[in-house]
């Protein structure tokens, strides 16, 4: 369980703070599973089912910098997920691995405005009832291991959404162990698909209707290094995200938003010691550099822009 308490503002410059604007979140999450094993655990089945529920509410109550301006507005949503995950012990170099997962979805939600126009007060309600999203998804991959060195991940996976359609994608890691210098050389390859949520889909305040899924093309490369019989390990990662439709709120609305195209770039590194038995430290940078790529002649006001 978890309770957020975020402080908001009725937009950006002079007069814009509003210190009785609001937002609580509670998420309240519970999961459980089961393992079977069979054939001289030459077989194993994994089941694991996680529930979700979602409570968002934004208040702004009236104040005497803001006389006529109020707000309530109140989001539920719930997410099921199960899934059912199988592996093939083939060979001790080789793992195969398929199964199903299916997510559903489901969300409402009311709201009332309150404010004045040149002048002249108003209310504003509007609310969506229950809206639902299922996805189902098929996917598999195979874990290779070679000489105890060479590791490799093949798989694939096949979403169907009862909104979106079907999509496809895939991914390729691989690593390289030289354990005599305790390196680590390391990159991966594959594609993405990522649905609009309920929310962003409906909500009163920022839904979008219009919103088409998110789908990339990704890769990155690393290497780690263990030093001192392992009692400090260090690693750097440079990856790239093209992304497609990748959804996003701008303001003044913060109405979600499909970009056409965009990009994520950068650098991950870690510093690992454990100087003590059962003492661990660990340091970690991220440098992340974003970008809009969509063209000016598209419409996008934010064409060239960071995210």
């Amino acid at each position: 369980y978890s309770r957020a308490r975020i402080g908001l503002d009725n937009g950006g410059g002079f007069g814009q703070d509003d210190p009785n604007y609001t937002s609580i979140n509670r998420v309240f999450t519970l999961s459980g599973g089961s393992k079977l094993k069979l054939m001289n655990d030459k077989f194993e089945q994994i089941t694991r089912l996680t529930f979700t529920d979602l409570d968002r509410a934004n208040r702004n109550n009236v104040d005497p910098d803001h006389p006529f301006d109020s707000e309530l507005s109140h989001y539920r949503g719930k997410l099921f997920t199960l899934d059912s995950q199988n592996n093939f012990y083939l060979h001790r170099t080789n793992t195969l691995t398929a199964g199903l997962n299916m997510q559903h979805e489901w969300g409402s939600s009311d709201n009332r405005f309150a404010g004045s126009f040149f002048g002249f007060p108003y209310i504003s309600q509007s609310e969506f009832s229950t809206r639902s999203i299922t996805n189902l998804a098929f996917y598999a991959q195979d874990h290779i291991q070679l000489w105890n060195r060479w590791f490799t991940t093949l798989g694939f996976r096949s979403d169907h959404n009862n909104r979106f359609g079907h999509y496809n994608t895939y991914r390729v890691a691989s690593s390289y162990v030289l354990r005599e210098t305790g390196t680590t050389f390391k990159g991966s390859f594959g594609t993405g698909f990522k649905a609009p949520t309920v929310y962003q889909l409906y909500s009163n305040y920022s839904g979008n209707t219009q919103l088409n899924p998110e789908t990339s093309l990704g890769w990155d490369v690393g290497m780690e290094q263990a030093l001192l019989k392992n009692r400090v390990q260090l690693g750097a990662t440079v990856f790239q995200n093209q992304i497609k439709n990748m959804i996003q709120a701008y303001p003044p609305l913060y109405l979600y938003q499909n970009i056409s195209r965009a990009r994520t770039q950068g650098i991950e590194t870690y510093l690992t010691s454990q100087p003590f038995r059962n003492v661990q430290i660990r340091a970690s940078y991220t440098y992340t550099d974003t970008k809009n790529l969509s063209s000016a002649a598209s419409g996008d006001a934010y064409s060239g822009d960071p995210l």
